[in-house]
């Protein structure tokens, strides 16, 4: 069983929340999902406040992961910085993003050669993206 780390906007905007929610429940055929509420529906758009460090937490979880899959859609600075440090750890990582091409997708997510970008556009879709990455 892979550790997979699952990394998705949550301040840049939750519209895309339900196929967070989707992407966890396939991810969890392929391992454990070391951060799966990420995709809780009654996460805000703040995020999760409280005393833990969720950069020091979340940058442990990184450390774990044998795999990251990022939805990256919708552009957020949390996702990038995580992707870096992916990147810098040779972590294999699956970016998906929704839509027919990547023309707006960052060239600096683009252009690391550390990552597989694959589109989606349906669940079916990215279910099938899932297992082809896996």
């Amino acid at each position: 069983m892979k550790n997979i780390f699952f990394a998705a906007s949550i301040r840049g905007g939750r519209k895309e929340q339900p196929i967070y929610a989707h992407l966890v429940e396939e991810l969890r055929r392929y391992g454990s999902v070391l951060n799966e509420h990420i995709a809780e529906e009654h996460l805000s758009l703040y995020g999760e406040t409280g005393e833990e460090s969720v950069h020091t937490r979340e940058l442990a979880r990184l450390t774990k992961a044998d795999v990251v899959v990022a939805e990256v859609t919708t552009p957020s600075l949390g996702v990038g910085f995580l992707l870096a440090h992916a990147s810098q750890q040779k972590i294999p990582t699956l970016c998906v993003y929704k839509g027919t091409h990547t023309d707006l997708l960052s060239e600096m997510i683009q252009g690391d050669p550390n990552f597989t970008i694959k589109t989606y556009t349906t669940p079916e879709n990215l279910s099938i993206v899932l297992k082809e990455f896996f």
